[in-house]
């Protein structure tokens, strides 16, 4: 039965104010309960009954759930939300006197802000390394993740301050965007630095691309020969966005280039680029070449770079901040690509809302947090403006962004001479928010993170995408023809012209070429003579017409369907860590609408979940259960329906049962039936492999059930509810075992049997625990008494000595079952805990609490073990051990059920942490037991493929740079590459000989040979049971062995190195066949056989896997593209897929036969990934990667990321849509 609500004083404080506000408005609007309100919000009842409280302010996005709820005007309220939020913020304590902000907002930071800039030391260091060894250096990454700060306040100032040079020769750098004209703004900046017009450097610089390289030795004359001048192009994408010549395009990308290769050259060159501009690049074949060597990805910060991000600039500053709002703004941000500037914006705002010295969480939701915070800032702007104002303003930002068809919108330089005078204030409005920059000359967006950040902006920019691009495409018209003096060739003709008369909101310089074109046009026509040629003319031009307005109705269309799809996975991708269900459902929609990279993106990374986070439910999940033999997985929810989960793969199993009429609440699940409580007052049986209802319900209870039993023997069900009474029936006919036992005076929400069966534990709201002989029905011994609130779960021990009680008073107890005294009280839970369950063993305890936490205790001393385990977003309603022990479940409020490894608390299907270095080989074991992994940090370790526990002991004294890891066919040999130039092998004396790095080890396919590839030059084959080296070395010459493979019949031995070669050679003679095959200009880095031995493929530095036949040494078919270096590859067992693994970070799946790509990228790695491997049954794959971690795979549902994310998800509700797509057409269900 629901509880009353406690009487609010609204002149308590605003806090209490404001919840008296929200009772009111549910008042109003005919007082439905919070089940119902919970059912239209899609939020908790938990949070929504919190939010009218009165104990703390609501969370905006509860406040607006239940506003909307109740029929209330969300937009009043969300400005009440934030004035009371402030008030807070100011109340909590003065701010500290007024200095300057630590955090830079949404610009990039410069060198003046190097002091400021953390978290990114160890990535400027790398990019120092890479730089000191060549001349080049691209810096590729997403927008937002930090290029061009990276640049200014960590690259440049590092070097300037000697990095790369001694004090004495320090070197001098030159810093710029290339705008319309990267020509004239290398001129403007060269000139600067020499003291001299730029029109003359301008004009140097087009005649000659050798003229770059002597600009810049006329800067360095008087400097020592050992400096060198820096050239640092940041944003270098505008030369593709906004150079509109494409002959300057190419000469500036040449000019840099001979500048570089000069063999006298000094100068070095450093670019940044956003990433989906790499194609673009690729294009100019000899950037194409450059980038070989010279690219470098800028990934998202880690956790522990981001913290230093967070909290060292507030330090600074003599500045803490919070420890519940760095958690906060961790779990938003971390991984995130693109989120940067959005936390530096939210922090700057949260400064200005500080409490003394202190940032708070308060303060930063008052300026809305990172998802808000920037739209709030530039919709408080907007709204400050006059309407005429406003109308200007969306103007300006319409001209200030490049739409483009095929990437991602980009930000546009324009000239301040080009503006009306009326917009000038609008300018100084929005750069005194600094949504805008303004230049002595220009103006552009402060950052690209606004064009994604603000929803009016985002509007206006698909709204009418086609006609917008049209408009884009003549103000580029427009000022290419003011560059080229007016040149009337320039002017639009024909039906071009005609095409732009709808078109307004156009710039001065527009509207005079629209005008000049027009005069040109109307002189042409008098010019004309009259009659048929004129009629024809006429009747080109309106076919031409209609021909493009029908385009332009397919093109509207079409970028409608992106815009929104986009639009859809940018919402699923917010709301995947706080409502992981509406995350799914919008993710899903996203791929419908159209399926947009953005889209499959979303779906691929609740794929790399899939395992570990359960999501099917529409409702709080209440009841948790194992089969008692591990093989199956069920939970019961408040949507009315029953769930059952395969443990081993995550997935949904059937299809939810349905039977109870409403809301199910606890679960108990044996050999033989699964038992269910429900609101309804019945206790149901079901099938445990079909899910079916079984008999007919058991009744006697007067209100809802509100917990359920099975004995260990499964003869006898136990049921308590809300009357409070416990009630048995026989579990195999239904029928009721003895008269009612009034077990609590109401609410009795608890009911466990002891592990003999013989006795019946009860909980109440009394707040007492009482035990019943289960075969008589009395009473054993005195009420067990000591909690201050009801009591909601309770849990025996294995052994039958302990039982645990959970309570409202935040607090969890463990009893002595023979005296009932009480042995512990467990303190640490912020709020009621549910639930609690012993591990088998009886050394754990776990409970599950409302504050969204799981903890784990010592039964015997009350020691909490471990850190809590966090991740659900909203209360843990259930919680329960697998029969191994091995695996944690949880279900909550938030509607997922989640899985942990019960021994490390890390959710599983998360990457396998503990190596401390980048790891580079990933094998299994032939049974599939276990996974190894080896490292750059000596050492080789083993994983439990199921759950990602670590399971030996790390072993040491290996590798710290190859990915020489092999394993025996038995199982009963692992090779390892040691420092010494040695190959480990367990239980044997190492192998000895070569004279360099080993790199690469394989056994052949019979075991009795094993093959090592090093950087001496040599490939080698030895017999691993005496150790000893079988012939002579298989010599490449000078160059460096990376890889070597066996063909599945053993008689071929495939080898790969530096040197782009591959060579076939015959194990049992020594010798090469045939002469080597060219696969890569550079290097190979990979080698696999098909397993059928008719098909090799390569992988190279070439960004391609290329397919050989061994016999003929032919290419055959097509190669596969990789975005980026390809390091390694594998094919399945049943040769149907081959996985290889990038340096974009991603695993890719193949089709070898059709050679195409077989479903979404395995996304999730943050950097470079550099093997892979099948386990045996091609079930799993498992990746290792420079990030440190390895991750394991289903690779099944990638091939359809759409149908795998939604199985089991439930329909979409239509108020759901209408929330973030109104008068947009709800697409079909999954």
């Amino acid at each position: 039965m629901p509880r009353p609500e406690l009487p609010l004083d609204p002149n308590d404080g605003v806090v209490a104010l404001f919840a008296s506000e929200l009772r009111r408005l549910r008042a109003e609007c005919g007082n439905p309960g919070y089940r119902e309100l919970a059912r239209r919000a899609h939020y908790s009842v938990t949070a929504l009954s919190s939010a009218a409280a009165g104990q703390k302010l609501p969370s905006l996005a509860v406040t607006l759930a239940f506003v909307r709820a109740c029929g209330g005007d969300a937009q009043r309220w969300e400005t009440r939300w934030k004035d009371i939020a402030a008030e807070l913020a100011r109340e909590a304590e003065p701010p500290a006197p007024q200095a300057a902000a630590p955090y830079v907002g949404l610009a990039a930071f410069q060198q003046s802000d190097s002091e400021l800039f953390f978290g990114r030391e160890a990535l400027v260091d790398a990019a120092l390394r890479k730089l000191d060894s060549g001349r080049l250096l691209v810096l590729f990454g997403a927008s937002g993740s930090g290029k061009s700060s990276l640049l200014r306040a960590g690259i440049i100032p590092a070097i300037e301050s000697g990095a790369l040079s001694d004090q004495l020769h320090k070197w001098r750098s030159i810093v710029f965007t290339p705008g319309r004209s990267p020509f004239r703004e290398c001129a403007v900046r060269f000139a600067g630095a020499l003291d001299t017009i730029p029109t003359s450097l301008y004009n140097e610089l087009c005649a000659d691309r050798h003229n770059l390289s002597l600009l810049a030795r006329r800067i360095l004359v008087d400097a020592p020969a050992e400096t060198e001048l820096l050239i640092c192009i940041d944003q270098f994408e505008e030369v593709f966005t906004q150079c509109t010549d494409l002959a300057e395009r190419t000469a500036f990308i040449d000019a840099l280039l001979t500048a570089v290769e000069h063999p006298d050259s000094r100068i070095r060159v450093v670019l940044t680029v956003r990433a989906d501009f790499y194609g673009s690049c690729t294009e100019h074949p000899g950037l194409l070449a450059a980038l070989q060597e010279a690219q470098f990805a800028v990934g998202p910060l880690s956790t522990e770079e981001l913290q230093r991000a967070i909290t060292q600039p507030a330090r600074r500053a003599d500045c803490v901040v919070e420890g519940q709002l760095l958690a906060t703004l961790v779990a938003e941000a971390a991984g995130r690509p693109g989120a940067l500037p959005l936390v530096s914006h939210a922090l700057l705002q949260t400064w200005h809302r500080r409490s003394g010295n202190r940032l708070t969480l308060a303060g930063y939701q008052a300026c809305g947090g990172i998802h808000g915070a920037l739209a709030q800032t530039a919709e408080d702007t907007f709204q400050q403006l006059t309407a005429a104002q406003q109308a200007l303003a969306q103007q300006l930002f319409r001209r200030l962004v490049v739409l483009s068809q095929d990437a991602e919108d980009t930000k546009r330089t324009l000239d301040l001479a080009g503006l009306g005078e009326d917009q000038l204030p609008v300018v100084h409005a929005l750069a005194e928010q600094r949504l805008i920059t303004v230049h002595s000359s220009t103006v552009e967006l402060t950052h690209e993170a606004l064009i994604r950040g603000w929803p009016r902006l985002r509007q206006w920019l698909d709204e009418d995408r086609a006609g917008q691009l049209a408009r884009q495409s003549l103000e580029d018209a427009a000022i290419d023809w003011q560059r080229h003096d007016r040149d009337s060739h320039l002017l639009y003709r024909g039906a071009r012209l005609d095409a732009t008369r709808s078109l307004d909101e156009l710039s001065p310089a527009a509207q005079e070429f629209l005008a000049t074109s027009g005069h040109a046009a109307r002189r042409r026509s008098r010019l004309r003579t009259a009659g048929i040629a004129g009629l024809a003319t006429l009747t080109a031009l309106a076919v031409a017409a209609s021909i493009i307005a029908g385009v332009n109705v397919v093109a509207a269309d079409r970028q409608h369907a992106v815009a929104l799809s986009r639009q859809l996975a940018a919402q699923s991708r917010e709301l995947a860590d706080s409502d992981p269900v509406n995350a799914r459902q919008l993710a899903t929609a996203a791929w419908r609408v159209s399926p947009t990279a953005e889209a499959v993106e979303s779906l691929a990374r609740f794929l790399a979940e899939r395992r570990g986070v359960l999501v099917g439910h529409q409702g709080a999940v209440h009841g948790v259960a194992f089969r008692p033999d591990g093989e199956s997985l069920a939970s019961s929810s408040t949507d009315g329906t029953v769930r059952r989960w395969d443990p081993h793969t995550g997935a949904p199993v059937g299809l939810p049962a349905r039977g109870h009429d409403g809301e199910v609440s606890r679960i108990a699940f044996g050999r033989s039936a699964m038992v269910t409580g429900g609101k309804d007052g019945t206790v149901r049986r079901w099938h445990p492999d079909t899910g079916q209802p079984v008999g007919a319900p058991l009744t006697g209870h007067r209100g809802p059930v509100l917990g359920v039993a099975l004995s260990p023997d499964e003869h006898v069900i136990a049921g308590v509810g809300a009357d409070g009474t416990l009630r048995l029936w026989d579990a195999a006919d239904g029928h009721s075992l003895r008269p009612p036992i009034a077990a609590h005076p109401r609410d009795a929400a608890a009911v466990a049997f002891s592990p003999s069966g013989g006795t019946i534990a009860t909980g109440g709201q009394d707040g007492l625990v009482r035990l019943w002989d289960a075969t008589t029905g009395a009473a054993v011994g005195e009420p067990m008494a000591g909690h201050t609130a009801g009591v909601i779960g309770l849990a025996f021990s294995p052994d039958g000595r302990l039982l645990a009680s959970t309570s409202g008073d935040r607090t969890a107890r463990v009893w002595e079952v023979a005296t009932g005294r009480s042995m512990l009280s467990l303190t640490g839970h912020t709020d009621l805990v549910h639930a609690a369950a012993f591990s088998p063993d009886g050394t754990r305890l776990a409970t599950a609490s409302r504050d969204k936490s799981v903890l784990l205790w010592d039964p015997r001393t009350g020691a909490q073990l471990g850190t809590p385990l966090l991740g659900h977003t909203d209360e843990v309603c259930a919680v329960t051990f697998s029969p191994d022990g091995r695996e944690l479940v949880t279900g909550s409020s938030d509607r997922t059920v989640r899985r942990w490894d019960a021994t490390t608390g890390r959710l599983i299907g998360s990457p396998l942490t503990g190596h401390s270095g980048r790891v580079y080989g990933v094998a299994y074991l032939p049974d599939g037991g276990r996974v190894l992994s080896s490292s750059a940090d000596h050492t080789v370790r083993s994983w439990d493929p199921q759950l990602g526990t670590p399971v030996d002991p790390a072993v040491a004294a290996h590798n710290d740079t190859g990915s020489g890891l092999a394993v025996s066919p038995d199982g009963t040999v692992i090779a390892a590459s040691n420092t010494d130039f040695s190959l480990q092998l367990t239980g044997h004396p190492p192998l000895t000989g070569h004279t360099g790095r080993i790199y690469s080890a394989a056994f052949s396919p019979d075991g009795k040979s094993l093959a090592t590839g090093g950087d001496d030059g040599t490939a080698r084959l030895w017999n691993p049971i005496s150790g000893q080296p079988v012939g002579e070395p298989l010599s490449t010459g000078r160059s460096a062995v990376y890889t070597v493979a066996f063909s599945p019949d053993g008689r071929l031995l495939a080898t790969g190195g530096n040197d782009g070669l591959i060579r076939l050679w015959e194990p049992a003679t020594g010798r090469m066949l045939g002469d080597p095959i060219r696969a890569d200009k550079e290097a190979v880095f990979g080698l696999a056989f098909s397993p059928d031995g008719r098909v090799l493929a390569s992988a190279g530095n070439a960004h391609q896997v290329r397919f050989w036949d061994p016999g003929t040494r032919r290419e055959t078919g097509s190669a596969l593209e990789h975005p980026d270096v390809v390091f390694g590859l594998a094919f399945s067992p049943d040769g149907r897929l081959l996985a290889t693994a990038g340096g974009d970070h991603a695993v890719r799946l193949w089709d070898p036969v059709t050679r195409t790509a077989a479903g979404a990228v395995l996304s999730g790695h943050t950097d470079g990934v550099f093997s892979v491997a099948f386990s045996p049954d091609g079930r799993q794959l498992a990746s290792a990667s420079f990030d440190r971690t390895v991750r394991l795979w289903d690779p099944v549902p990638y091939r359809d990321p759409h149908a795998a994310v939604c199985q089991g998800l439930a329909p979409m509700d239509e108020r759901l849509w209408q929330r973030f797509a109104p008068d947009e057409p709800m697409p079909g269900g999954c």
